[in-house]
């Protein structure tokens, strides 16, 4: 069922019925809807996927409370929800692509995503997370291909933020505001993306390459997997001259404060 940009504000209750053993795919992208009768989906045995991108969408609390569905892929990005309730995935343990891009999400509960055992692509790029909290980014999945985090306006972020990014995922984080890549942070989704295939991409943070950043350099794999890192004296972090930098860190005190927010060494490339 294809209802892409049809202008439609409202679905009537039943307007679905009939085709409760038939239908597959229901394209709702670009309309005006405000909500949506997500209990509904329950009557449709093999309903593989929804999009409902590009309305006007505050909640998908209709997700919590439902049996397990059969779908696959669910788009619902470019809408205006702004919370994820903690248990809203529990249903959806099939899903292997889900976006939710471009929403005015500020907020992501703890192990909100670990219920999404099948989840391969997940798009989170564009919502409004000023800080990352504990929790936000933890997965069960044994398949994660992409995460797309992107945009979020991140600017601080707790500790224990990634857990179960695998060995290939790609992990996009550009455009954020990141200044410190901090090691116990960052380091073990770093770790575990160069192990084989996967990477970390960091392009448009302008990074205060201090001794924060000497956990990256003393491992050229990592270096390797961690893209666009550049300082913010317009170097590329991968030009950093490793052997110097820990040689500047080694000669200072605990008593002086070297580095301010803004300011960063002054290498030797």
């Amino acid at each position: 069922m294809n209802l892409y940009g049809s202008g439609i504000r409202g679905i009537e209750e039943g307007a679905f019925a009939g085709c409760q053993e038939t239908l597959r795919l229901i394209r709702l992208n670009s309309n005006h809807l405000q909500s949506f009768n997500f209990t509904q989906l329950v009557n449709f045995p093999h309903l593989e996927m929804i999009a409902l991108s590009g309305n006007q969408l505050t909640s998908i609390e209709g997700f919590v409370g439902l049996p397990t569905l059969p779908l696959t892929t669910l788009y619902i990005g470019q809408n205006l929800i702004d919370s994820l309730p903690s248990d809203v995935f529990i249903s959806l343990e099939n899903l292997g692509l889900l976006d939710l891009s471009y929403n005015d999400i500020s907020f992501i509960p703890e192990g909100v995503f670990l219920p999404l055992k099948q989840l391969e692509v997940i798009y989170l790029q564009g919502n409004k997370l000023g800080h990352i909290s504990t929790g936000a980014f933890w997965f069960s999945t044994p398949i994660l291909r992409s995460l797309d985090i992107r945009k979020l306006d991140a600017r601080t972020t707790d500790v224990d933020i990634f857990r179960g990014v695998g060995l290939s995922t790609k992990v996009n984080f550009d455009m954020n505001h990141m200044k410190h890549l901090y090691e116990e942070t960052f380091e073990p989704v770093l770790r575990n993306v160069s192990t084989e295939y996967g990477w970390f991409s960091v392009f448009g943070s302008w990074l205060v390459c201090d001794c924060d950043v000497l956990w990256i350099l003393e491992d050229q794999n990592l270096v390797d997997h961690l893209f666009s890192a550049t300082c913010n004296n317009w170097t590329y972090l991968s030009d950093l001259n490793y052997d110097v930098l820990a040689e500047q860190c080694a000669q200072q005190t605990t008593q002086i404060p070297l580095w301010e927010e803004d300011t960063e060494l002054e290498l030797i490339l």
